[in-house]
């Protein structure tokens, strides 16, 4: 199809002017084709055809196959096309990868499919066999996912939303998108984001673009989650060039930034010492003391030097619609609607009842009495349902939820007969929600670990190099150590340095990093690097970045990759002894200059455990 399309033979299909010609989208076994309407170009699409078929033995199924013409095309043409491809005609494709292959304008009408399959799957099941639990794994497992792709592509209508939520609601109750965004932004030189390009921004950038007069609903989708990506996205600085400093979010641990001698237009790259890192000087002059201070803890990239963006609700930095969505919900619930259910309030209690491993009644048994939705005198009377409030065993009080479950007299009998053994009053119940939080009311079972790792020997030809970091939350400063050891553990030389930063992931990343940098300038070589943090190990090793220290791990990575005979590994704190005492005693200031070379007692004496155990 490419070489007929670079011959002429094939006009394929151009949405601008501008844009790439597209003649084909391949899926598997599924292909569309684009051409247009004249009997030559059918010829050809048959000669395609035909070469493909024998080159691979397969056949097109002609049955399965179908033209779709655009409006301007003649009846006439249409019938002679129809004729030398031997395919019918039809209105519509269907669906192409699970969504419309055509859409219109309406966006309603686009998506009332995933309206249809839903109704489908509640008539189809008979709700009164089943009970609220069964209700929440087919809502959760089988109707959420229906539209979960579509959502990956483009904003779901207001209207829309509230139909969906009604249909479930209904079934719940009754009696017995971004993703685009961010992959736009992540792999710009795709065809599809070239295609946006030519049509909405030919001139500008995909952060700068706008909404135009004519925009479709699908391009409004992704600027809508463009601005999301804006608002709760965050920025790996690298060599700052692509990060605004008053419009972008980069500073750890900060939301919007104030400063003096404000410019919209100033990058954070005026900021950055080739070389030194952050500029303190100039920092002090723009910022107030504690921008600055989270300014200088915030990690900089001294070797890939690359801006990224990373979505700090997961750890790995990686967008995800699940995430998106929830950032997006809290988002709008904050602003419009206060103190939602699934409030930030309430999201623990909602994870420690979801998370039970006890039946799904019981979880939603527990949820109904957190949000105080149990069928009591208190909500019935308030309802007209039951002619008086008073609980109806001990007929002394209001029966309300807290009442009900825990301060009845008979309910606290039973409590005390528990394993637990408590009895609750009114003195420590307010709400069963609370109770529920309370760890008096939950029984945690587990046991610990106390796993010693075993301390390998260095091969007789490399270089072992422990890392450590001693950092502290409340100061946001600690200290790094690198202890560089031949294979009889002797000490040939040893680094330390202050550090500021806003983790212990961080602070441990640094010091990598660091222990990497001088075997680099120094041209060492057969080293290998061991650290105790897992997390860092394991992300460095499988190539996923940790999102808040993105611009380090991604230094790390290429340092390994450009220096040869360099290994890194997972060591346990047994094993690290020596660098976590000498970065703990460089943070408290008790080294001396020469401390690699005239090692303390105590240093000698982790060096002589260590030897034992090799």
């Amino acid at each position: 199809m490419e070489e007929a399309q670079k011959e002429d033979r094939i006009s394929g299909l151009r949405i601008a002017p501008t844009a790439p010609t597209i003649t084909h989208l391949l899926f598997a076994d599924d292909c569309i084709i684009f051409a247009k309407a004249k009997e030559e170009e059918a010829y050809q699409i048959i000669t395609v055809l035909n070469e493909y078929t024998e080159a691979s033995g397969q056949r097109i199924n002609l049955d399965k196959s179908g033209i779709t013409f655009g409006h301007q095309v003649s009846i006439q043409t249409r019938v002679c096309i129809e004729e030398i491809l031997n395919m019918s005609s039809c209105e519509s494709l269907g669906k192409y990868l699970g969504l419309p292959a055509i859409w219109g304008r309406s966006i309603n009408r686009a998506l009332s499919w995933i309206e249809e399959r839903i109704l489908n799957k509640l008539e189809g099941w008979k709700e009164r066999l089943l009970n609220q639990a069964g209700k929440e794994i087919l809502i959760k497992a089988v109707m959420q996912a229906i539209p979960a792709y579509a959502m990956n592509v483009i904003k779901f209508s207001k209207q829309f939303c509230k139909r969906i939520n009604s249909r479930v609601a209904r079934f719940w109750w009754a009696t017995s998108g971004k993703e685009r965004a961010w992959r736009a932004l992540k792999n710009p030189y795709a065809i599809w984001v070239k295609i946006l390009q030519a049509v909405y921004y030919p001139k500008g950038n995909f952060w700068e673009a706008q909404v135009g007069k004519n925009s479709s609903w699908i391009w409004k989708s992704i600027l809508h989650g463009r601005e999301l990506l804006r608002r709760k996205g965050k920025w790996s600085v690298g060599n700052g060039s692509k990060i605004n400093i008053w419009m972008d979010n980069w500073i750890a641990e900060v939301g919007k930034v104030l400063g003096n001698g404000r410019q919209d237009n100033q990058k954070v790259e005026e900021l950055i010492e080739e070389g030194r890192g952050w500029n303190e000087s100039k920092i002090r002059s723009m910022f107030l003391p504690e921008i600055c201070d989270a300014i200088i803890r915030t990690p900089i990239s001294f070797v890939n030097k690359e801006d990224n963006l990373y979505w700090p609700a997961r750890d790995d930095g990686i967008y995800t619609i699940k995430t998106g969505y929830f950032a997006a919900k809290g988002e709008f619930q904050s602003r419009d609607h206060g103190n939602p259910s699934t409030s930030d309030a309430r999201r623990e209690l909602w994870k420690e009842i979801w998370k039970m491993k006890v039946p799904s009644k019981i979880k939603s048994f527990l949820w109904k009495a957190a949000y105080d939705i149990v069928p009591v005198n208190s909500n019935l009377f308030k309802k007209r349902i039951a002619g008086s409030p008073i609980c109806q065993i001990c007929t002394k009080e209001v029966e309300t939820t807290e009442h009900a479950l825990l301060l009845c007299e008979w309910t606290r009998a039973a409590w005390f007969g528990a394993d637990c053994q408590c009895i609750p009053t009114t003195e420590i119940v307010t709400e069963f929600g609370d109770c529920e939080k309370e760890d008096k009311f939950k029984r945690k079972t587990g046991s610990k670990r106390n796993e010693r790792g075993s301390l390998e020997a260095t091969p007789a030809d490399w270089i072992k190099a422990n890392v450590d970091a001693s950092f502290k939350k409340n100061t946001g400063k600690g200290a790094i150590a690198v202890v560089y050891r031949d294979n009889r553990g002797k000490i040939l030389l040893g680094f330390t340095g202050l550090i500021q930063a806003n983790s212990v992931t961080i602070a441990e990343a640094l010091a990598i990093r660091q222990a990497l940098i001088i075997v680099n300038n120094l041209f060492m070589e057969k080293v290998l690097i061991e650290s105790d943090n897992l997390k860092i190990i394991q992300a460095i090793k499988s190539k996923s970045p940790i999102g808040e220290a993105w611009a380090i791990i991604q230094d790390i990575q290429l340092l390994l990759e450009q220096l040869s005979g360099r290994g890194i590994t997972w060591t346990p704190r047994e094993g690290n002894l020596l660098a976590h005492k000498v970065a703990r005693e460089a943070e408290l200031g008790n080294l001396h200059s020469n401390w690699s070379m005239q090692p303390s007692l105590e240093i000698l004496r982790i060096m002589h455990n260590e030897s034992k155990n090799q």
